[in-house]
């Protein structure tokens, strides 16, 4: 391999596939464990009636892990507070986390349109995530320390170089006749993304969405409820240690292994979460028949699923009934011992803390560790 110098564009980023042996035999048995991991994971997922409470309630999570790593700082609570409102004080971290949900769905939305990856469909993710128009970058840009001047890495750069990159991983990514593992293939194509950074900004986020498009394109899973964010925060060092050994060593065996055990400890947890939530849903539809017989409409039971912050004005569309009615039902709910009624502003809320409990799975004070670079 070329001696790589962390100070100079990587322009000699090799090309993919790599040229080395991939599935040796630990990563065919760490991917034996992720494999069983995953199908039990969607299997679950297929056994949610409303497979909408998915998409919202897990990829609202999944945009606070995956904001946190680039030190875009909010909590679950106020990001759920935010999409229930829309309240234009909160914090510019958490109205950039926002846009994460947004992002996924039109990823999603175009896979079912076009069953490929392309380049403009990265760059649209990547748009969406920064709320602003975005192109392949033809500004350098490095991942370090500005206050220090250390640099960790340079990725390539130059247009044309960009541009040949983007477009190998892309034909990589849509070879149907490659006999690697998808899970596998995902692993390479988290690396090289990462490593190519094509977007000025957003390139982590974009990155991190790619892993689940990637997974529903190959038929791994049904819906997206499979969140890598928080296991690449809670292993942060492991996560930058293997990619920069796969840059200057060419260690892909360590860095697919790592990723194989992501996939399998965040599938294990997602099956566990899905179950507490489908339970936790029938046990909110069978106390409301008994304690809140007039709030216990199918609809209002999703929603509260799929918005843990509730608002009368919500109700009201779901259920289509008056403002006072509205409110009558969420304060059945509340005084049922369900929901929990919150001041934020001018605003009533009706939090539904037991989902928020199950989602969030740690305290939103967690320790955090600063890593520089552009996110």
């Amino acid at each position: 391999m070329t001696e790589f110098d962390p100070r100079s564009p990587y322009n000699s980023l090799p090309e993919l596939p790599p040229v080395t042996e991939i599935e040796t035999l630990g990563v065919m048995r760490a991917l034996n464990l992720a494999s069983r991991a995953l199908a039990n994971l969607n299997g679950t997922a297929l056994s949610v009636p409303n497979p909408q409470l998915l998409i919202d309630t897990f990829a609202i999570a999944e945009a606070v892990a995956s904001s946190e790593i680039e030190n875009v700082i909010t909590t679950s609570d106020e990001l759920y507070r935010y999409l229930a409102v829309g309240n234009e004080r909160a914090s510019d971290a958490t109205k950039e986390a926002a846009r994460y949900r947004p992002a996924l769905s039109l990823g999603i939305e175009r896979l079912r349109d076009q069953p490929q990856l392309n380049a403009q469909l990265l760059t649209d993710i990547c748009g969406q995530i920064l709320g602003s128009k975005t192109d392949i970058r033809d500004t350098p840009v490095y991942i370090g320390n500005p206050l220090t001047r250390y640099v960790a890495y340079t990725p390539p750069y130059g247009k044309p170089t960009l541009l040949r990159l983007i477009e190998n991983l892309l034909n990589f990514a849509n070879d149907d006749a490659s006999t690697l593992d998808p899970i596998v293939k995902m692993a390479i194509i988290h690396y090289q993304f990462e490593a190519i950074h094509p977007f000025p900004d957003g390139n982590g986020r974009t990155g991190r969405i790619i892993n689940i498009l990637f997974l529903l394109l190959k038929g791994l899973l049904d819906q997206p409820v499979l969140y890598l964010s928080r296991y690449f925060l809670s292993h942060r060092r492991e996560y930058y240690a293997g990619l920069r050994s796969v840059t200057e060593a060419g260690a892909w065996e360590a860095w697919i292994r790592f990723i194989l055990g992501g996939v399998k400890e965040v599938a294990e947890e997602g099956r566990d979460n899905l179950t507490k939530i489908r339970e936790l849903r029938r046990e909110f539809a069978d106390r409301a028949r008994i304690d809140a017989p007039t709030a216990s409409s199918e609809q209002l039971m999703d929603l509260l699923f799929m918005r843990p912050y509730a608002t009368t004005k919500m109700v009201q569309e779901v259920d289509g009934v008056t403002r006072a009615t509205a409110r009558s039902r969420l304060e059945a709910l509340a005084k049922a011992g369900m929901l929990e009624r919150i001041k934020s502003g001018r605003h009533q809320l009706f939090r539904n803390s037991q989902l928020i409990e199950i989602l969030v799975g740690r305290s939103d004070d967690m320790e955090f560790v600063v890593h520089f670079g552009d996110g």
